[in-house]
């Protein structure tokens, strides 16, 4: 079976560690969009701490990752731009748009899923410390694709 893409749209920040980890040890390649060269040396370094077996990737423009990828996830550490909703809108069609979010952070998925009404959305609320997540979305194979990623890296997922 071919190495599906997942395009990470997040600043370094935006995500944890510990889920680096978790997209790092499974089959996917990772492409993250990095709009600036500081941003993409910052990124680097910090993964190159990780023990990642993920086939790693970076390209500038959010259009051009999404198409690439299979699957996009986007942090939601901030609300994203309309320029970049527009973007991703453009070649998301029928792709899971995982997105993270910070936990208590309700309402933001249904947003999302009204700006890309043809992407598979699902919410994922991270807890590292408690290595606990929740799915939320009407998404059942998307949730399903996430449950079992998440499970494999010993997280309860609810």
């Amino acid at each position: 079976m071919a190495t599906k893409t997942i395009a990470i749209l997040s600043h370094s920040e935006g995500l944890a560690p510990e889920f680096f980890e978790v997209l790092g040890s499974s089959n996917h390649r990772l492409l993250f969009v990095v709009g600036n060269a500081e941003t993409k040396e910052h990124l680097q370094k910090s993964l190159n701490f990780l023990k990642l077996t993920a086939e790693i990737d970076f390209i500038g423009c959010e259009k051009d990752g999404c198409w690439e990828a299979d699957k996009i996830l986007i942090s939601m550490q901030a609300p994203p731009s309309k320029d970049m909703i527009e973007k991703v809108k453009e070649v998301a069609t029928q792709k899971p748009v995982w997105v993270i979010s910070p936990v208590n952070s309700h309402g933001r998925r249904v947003d999302l899923q009204q700006q890309l009404p043809n992407s598979r959305v699902v919410e994922i609320s991270i807890q590292e410390n408690l290595k606990e997540v929740s799915l939320s979305s009407k998404e059942v194979v998307a949730k399903q694709e996430i449950r079992q990623l998440f499970e494999a890296s010993g997280y309860t997922v609810n």
